[in-house]
């Protein structure tokens, strides 16, 4: 088992990761999930959105691209996650929303779909689905990433949001959400810091203190209200963090 140390510094490592993904320095033409999330929200995930999220979430190879057919099949991808705001999917548990989004990967990757007579994807992409259905709806939902499932002991999509679910997932991520509210980063998202923080925890036990070892990790600097956030979010939370790797 790790150390207290140990995890709490994971969880700064969290805080830091999602400040630094979601706030990209202006000037550096990189896109930040802020960015996205602002273009793509209630329903307006676009084509072009769907292969720029799925690039930088290096999920884009799921997406069918022969005869070039590409823009199409994003544009239907698009199309179908945006569905997700125009239903009561928003205000449903872990597991009932994971379905959904089984539901949509298994439609996109059936033959025939896609005007060519093929499918959407490239087999069914479930992970490609929960990361754009962030970007339309964030609100009590995370994504699933192989790492993250490992984290919490898990090897599926499914049992990874049930796990997620009976595990304090929304009661932490509403702490975490109230506690940025009151801070100078209130655009954050409590679920995407749990996001990193089962990201990094799901290497193995040695491997999560060496990650963090790591200079180009520990060497990172971050304006001192970040630090101070991270700070205090490990001091009040370790204990909720720890309970959702079971």
């Amino acid at each position: 088992m790790f150390s207290q140390s140990v995890w709490k510094k994971a969880i700064r490592f969290a805080v830091h990761e999602h400040y630094q993904s979601f706030y990209i320095p202006p000037g550096t033409g990189k896109p930040s999930d802020k960015m996205d999330l602002d273009a793509c929200r209630r329903g307006n995930l676009t084509g072009d959105y769907v292969m720029a999220i799925a690039g930088r979430y290096k999920v884009a190879r799921g997406v069918v691209v022969k005869k070039g057919n590409r823009s199409e099949n994003a544009d239907a991808i698009a199309s179908a996650v945006n569905a997700l705001s125009n239903s009561n999917w928003a205000n449903q548990d872990l597991k009932i929303r994971a379905l959904e989004c089984q539901k949509i990967a298994e439609e996109l990757c059936k033959p025939g779909v896609a005007k060519n007579g093929g499918a959407r994807t490239e087999g069914k992409q479930v992970s490609l689905v929960s990361k754009l259905a962030w970007f339309v709806e964030p609100d009590g939902w995370t994504l699933y990433d192989s790492l993250a499932s490992a984290a919490l002991g898990v090897n599926s999509f499914e049992k990874f949001y049930c796990a997620l679910d009976t595990r304090g997932f929304f009661d932490l991520s509403a702490q975490l959400n109230a506690e940025l509210a009151t801070s100078p980063h209130k655009d954050l998202f409590g679920e995407r810091i749990i996001d990193k923080f089962l990201w990094v925890c799901g290497q193995s036990m040695a491997g999560v203190d060496r990650f963090l070892r790591k200079p180009e990790i520990a060497s990172r600097k971050h304006p001192k209200s970040v630090d101070d956030l991270a700070n205090a979010i490990a001091a009040n939370h370790a204990n909720d963090f720890i309970k959702l790797l079971g």
